[in-house]
């Protein structure tokens, strides 16, 4: 598969687990390597957080969806889940 068929099937994977999530929440991938993504879920600000998923189910589905392109899920982020940037050092 070139780089090019890679990411377009990578975007309609996300695409398709989109339309299953709704609109409540925006699925972000980062590609990290040849096989895998790290998979955000962001929440809108009408957000329902009680009718989100379960990770470990959220984490089958999106690797269901992903199954075609050769990518599976490394890392899942749900809300409030986020790492933060390490931020610099500041010498007193």
């Amino acid at each position: 598969m070139t780089t090019s068929a890679h990411a377009n099937s990578l975007s309609e994977a996300m695409s398709r687990l989109q339309r299953m999530i709704g609109q409540d929440y925006v699925m972000h991938a980062t590609v990290v390597d040849a096989a895998s993504v790290d998979v955000e879920v962001i929440p809108r600000d009408e957000a329902c957080e009680e009718c989100l998923a379960p990770k470990d189910v959220m984490r089958g589905v999106a690797d269901d969806c992903l199954s075609a392109t050769g990518y599976r899920v490394r890392d899942l982020v749900y809300p409030g889940e986020r790492k933060r940037e390490a931020e610099p050092c500041q010498r007193a």
